[in-house]
């Protein structure tokens, strides 16, 4: 007699044999990861299998990506902006120097 709690109702692949935890990342419709392990107790044996679906973990991380590339577009566009305004500051202030220097002669 075997009793299952499987909401998502996915196939459960053939497993070996695993005394200690193990990991399995699987892929299903959607992604998924696996974990189990074989106990056995007085003569008898029990296999503990526990999944997460990675969906959530996904889009997650597609969030964060998605404000990374921002925060890096808006920290290069900031830098390109300082660069010019710092190039034009120093070509007024030789254009006023030089000018200056020009009208003493």
């Amino acid at each position: 007699m075997s009793t299952q709690f499987n909401p998502a109702q996915l196939d459960l692949p053939t497993l070996p044999t695993a005394p200690q935890a193990r990991l399995l990342d699987a892929a299903y419709s959607e992604p998924v990861r696996l974990a189990w392990q074989d106990v056995s107790q007085d003569g008898r044996r029990l296999r503990l299998i526990a999944g997460k679906l990675l969906t959530e973990r996904e889009q997650m991380l597609g969030e964060h990506r998605f404000k990374l590339w921002v925060a890096l577009s808006v920290a290069a566009l900031a830098a390109f902006a300082m660069g010019w305004w710092v190039s034009q500051r120093a070509q007024q202030r030789r254009a006023d120097c030089s000018g200056t220097s020009t009208a003493d002669i």
